[in-house]
């Protein structure tokens, strides 16, 4: 089964499906919470969701009626288009209520840490104002960017390189959920440059120019491993 992805969560057969509880939920309130979705869509009662709440119950995924493949495809979907809608995400921290020590609730049997972050994640509408903030910022970034990337292609590539670096990061500035906008400037200078590379053969000696991925990962004083710097706008971007 394929993964779900920014790229083709549309596609997939539960889409539908979260995305009218999205619509739903967004009606009555300013956020959603996955919890929502699966209360909206079925998978989950607000009875076995309380008693869960109260410490009645071990973890949450114990009384979710579906399987641990559809959970992960659901909440990848809401996260996603969340995300696309222009919703803010923020981790929230779950703790049992009632009498007693407040302590940290479980959602899934095995603590994994990205599942967990997955279910504790509400997306909230961003006021006009924040939007607004969020569009400067997006402006500032960008154009700090294109400035990195084409001090780095001037001085060691060409203008080619130079003018499609520019393209990749104008064609991310124009996505929903802006990729740039979270992570250090210089790792996604030196990613842009990395995955153009990749694809146009900058690491092969008998092609012009040439330049090694230490080269690139060198001159962006980069603190992280140049095998990811590929993967890092793959992912963003696709």
């Amino acid at each position: 089964m394929k993964k779900i992805s920014q790229g083709n969560y549309k596609r997939d057969k539960y889409y539908t499906k979260v995305t009218k509880a999205v619509h739903e939920c967004l009606k009555q309130k300013d956020f959603i919470t996955p919890v929502d979705i699966l209360i909206k869509t079925e998978h989950l009662t607000e009875e076995n969701y309380n008693n869960w709440r109260v410490g009645k119950i071990p973890y949450l995924e114990k009384v979710i009626n579906c399987n641990l493949s559809k959970i992960n495809r659901i909440l990848r979907i809401l996260k996603n288009h969340s995300i696309d809608r222009g919703l803010k995400p923020s981790n929230t921290i779950y703790k049992k209520w009632g009498k007693g020590i407040k302590k940290l609730l479980q959602f899934s049997k095995t603590s994994n840490p990205l599942l967990e972050e997955l279910y504790s994640t509400h997306y909230i509408k961003q006021r006009r104002k924040d939007a607004m903030n969020n569009k400067d910022k997006i402006t500032r970034i960008k154009q700090e960017l294109i400035k990195l990337t084409s001090e780095f292609c001037n001085a060691y590539l060409d203008e080619e390189y130079r003018r499609l670096s520019e393209k990749l990061i104008l064609k991310m500035s124009r996505k929903r959920n802006v990729p740039f906008l979270s992570g250090r400037i210089n790792v996604w200078a030196a990613g842009v440059i990395y995955s153009l590379g990749q694809v146009n053969f900058l690491f092969d000696k008998s092609f012009k120019p040439y330049v090694t991925p230490d080269d690139i990962v060198m001159v962006n004083g980069l603190a992280i491993p140049k095998d990811m710097l590929f993967e890092i706008i793959k992912d963003k971007d696709g």
